[in-house]
């Protein structure tokens, strides 16, 4: 597979103040086991000195193509470097991450092998005791559907640790530019529709750091509302694409935690709060009282969080509230 008509790979990282970590990266990109690589790195707009290093880096490897840009967010700069990719398969990385050095070639084998349109790999994720697995699917083929219902299931949001064949992204695809954080996931959804074939890899291929500052990886902050809102245009999508509200309980327990995660961050809501509130109730009604067999799965799998919504349905309890009185009372549940 490293003859010159092996299939091209198309590496994608958008970059937005990036220097004290694209050497790792970029280093671990120009050293993969396979050649036949094209690194597109944009530029978006950064104001430290990611612009020199990509361009050293592209003196050195005529396969980096540095690509410069105005600053629009990171989906933007993503559709660009999708745009402007030549290669047989699409594969996305975060400047602040890096591979090891046979991720490519792995993918690569995988997806021709099992006539894929998706391999999806597993990740090693920086914690402060190290790096530790963390698996996405199990070794497995699965349709578009089915795999829609494991992104459901375990909260698969990332585009990276997987390859693309390119005809996934067609013309229809929507990159939700307005959001800030989750558009990835957005993005996802919709190209898993159009795969027929989803491989899971029990194989590392990515190695995820945390940095403080990245839009991203954060976990609050002034972006958390637009990841929240991501996961309602997920669920249109899920349903769209033929997901049950009714039958299938993966997105019922998705959303059921996305209102979680809201009124646990319900600090954050500020003036926003009637409409965030009129949304969550209206949710909780159609996923914990409309559907009654899902109601009683979801009290019997998730009991503090199914009264915790409960409560908040029928009296707007305040987070704090409700664990207190949880705790105190919990005996009786």
């Amino acid at each position: 597979m490293t003859s010159f008509s092996a299939p091209r790979i198309s590496i994608i990282i958008p970059c937005y103040n990036l220097s004290g970590y694209l050497e790792p990266c970029l280093n671990s990109c120009i050293l993969q086991t396979y050649p036949n690589i094209e690194i597109l790195m944009i530029n978006d707009g950064s104001q430290d000195n990611t612009k020199e290093i990509i361009d050293y880096y592209a003196k050195l490897d005529s396969r980096v193509v540095p690509i410069n840009k105005n600053n629009e967010g990171v989906a933007k700069t993503r559709k660009i470097g999708i745009e402007k990719a030549t290669g047989d398969y699409l594969f996305f990385l975060d400047g602040d991450d890096y591979l090891p050095l046979d991720a490519i070639e792995i993918l690569l084998n995988e997806i021709i092998e099992q006539n894929a349109d998706i391999v999806v790999g597993n990740f090693y994720v920086e914690q402060s005791q190290g790096f530790i697995t963390e698996n996405q699917i199990d070794n497995q083929c699965l349709s578009g559907n089915e795999f829609i219902k494991i992104i459901l299931k375990n909260r698969i949001f990332s585009l990276c640790a997987k390859l693309f064949k390119k005809e996934l992204f067609t013309e229809s695809l929507n990159y939700h530019y307005e959001l800030k954080r989750g558009e990835d996931a957005s993005l996802l959804i919709q190209l898993v529709n159009n795969a027929a074939k989803v491989k899971g890899l029990d194989k590392k291929v990515y190695y995820y750091r945390y940095r403080c500052g990245s839009v991203t990886k954060e976990t609050t902050g002034k972006n958390f509302f637009d990841a929240i809102k991501s996961r309602f245009i997920i669920e249109d999508y899920a349903i769209e694409y033929g997901i049950s509200k009714e039958r299938d309980f993966e997105l019922g327990e998705f959303i059921c935690f996305a209102l979680i995660l809201i009124l646990i961050n319900s600090k954050q809501l500020t003036k926003n709060n009637a409409h965030w509130k009129k949304i969550i109730k209206s949710k909780i009604k159609i996923y914990l009282y409309d559907n009654q067999e899902f109601t009683f799965w979801y009290k019997k799998n998730f009991n503090k969080n199914y009264w915790r919504l409960k409560f908040y349905l029928i009296f707007s309890l305040p987070d704090k509230i409700f664990s207190f009185v949880f705790k105190v009372v919990k005996i009786f549940f």
